[in-house]
């Protein structure tokens, strides 16, 4: 009789604890769906406020009738944050990422920024995205001087907001705005960054300012750059295209385009090439707040 009764004790810790496993099995999946349904709906709303990787849209100038009709009923402000604080602000340095905000078109207008050096476009329609107005009261769209392509030098420019129609045909210049970019580093400054090519791709071998490699079956050189003790961090670009004997730049290939960062005292390769390239010319340029601070040529 003890032996029985012992027996269903066990019989019933097994099942109390086959079955309290399952419900622990169960309660994991159900908080595992709900954590990945939540992940979805995270996405999908992160995804509708930064987008997506689709192209944003755009319109050639090319192909687009372009006029001026300044409206005063629409003003242009800028701010370097989101949402938008300080409005008044008309002065920034490079590098510092200002987003244009409009106040004055009515919702469904479609409308983009351009930005000129003077009479020159430098920021066109074509790469800069249009947006469709929500609702009256102002809007925002893209951003300009920040530590992409349209990174601006100092200098001042003027900005303008462009009323595109639903067609994409025609574009008018509604609102205008002065700006000025100061640039983030000094001329000084800039002096006392190193720049130098390394034959063999090492940072601590012979640091030269030019050099022919051509006849050499395999090369392996490196462009390398170090920011002066204790002083910030530096930002900035290389592009480096290749050109035949005669000087024409070949477009078998996109320049090679690399961002990068210095920091300070260390030691940084910024672009480079190996093992066996076709023969030409490969001009390396160095790139800082978007000015042209330093080009190396290297023989193949």
């Amino acid at each position: 009789m003890g032996l029985d009764k012992d027996s269903k004790e066990e019989k019933k810790g097994f099942f109390a604890s086959f079955f309290g496993g399952i419900f622990l099995l169960v309660k994991a999946l159900a908080l595992l769906l709900i954590g990945l349904i939540v992940l979805v709906i995270l996405v999908g709303l992160l995804n509708s406020f930064f987008g997506n990787n689709e192209m944003p849209p755009v319109v050639k100038e090319a192909n687009i009738i372009m006029v001026k009709e300044i409206d005063p009923n629409v003003e242009i402000f800028l701010s370097t944050t989101i949402p938008p604080k300080d409005l008044n602000k008309t002065t920034f340095v490079t590098g510092e990422a200002i987003y244009p905000q409009e106040e004055g078109l009515k919702k469904g207008d479609r409308f983009a920024f351009r930005v000129l050096d003077g009479n020159e476009v430098i920021i066109p329609l074509d790469i800069y995205p249009y947006f469709d107005v929500p609702s009256d009261g102002g809007a925002g769209t893209g951003t300009i001087n920040n530590e992409g392509r349209n990174i601006l030098p100092g200098g001042k420019y003027t900005l303008q907001l462009v009323k595109i129609d639903s067609n994409n045909t025609k574009a008018t210049i509604v609102a205008e705005k002065e700006f000025e970019i100061i640039g983030r580093y000094s001329k000084e400054f800039l002096s006392r960054i190193e720049f130098w090519i390394s034959k063999d791709n090492k940072e601590d071998s012979e640091k030269l300012q030019e050099l022919d490699l051509s006849g050499i079956e395999q090369i392996n050189f490196a462009v390398f750059g170090k920011a002066p003790e204790g002083e910030k961090e530096v930002y900035g670009r290389t592009v480096m295209v290749r050109e035949n004997f005669e000087g024409e730049v070949l477009t078998e290939t996109l320049p090679w385009e690399y961002s990068f960062m210095l920091y300070p005292g260390e030691p940084q390769k910024l672009t480079g090439l190996s093992g066996h390239p076709l023969p030409g010319t490969y001009h390396v340029k160095i790139y800082i707040d978007n000015e042209l601070i330093k080009e190396y040529k290297i023989i193949v």
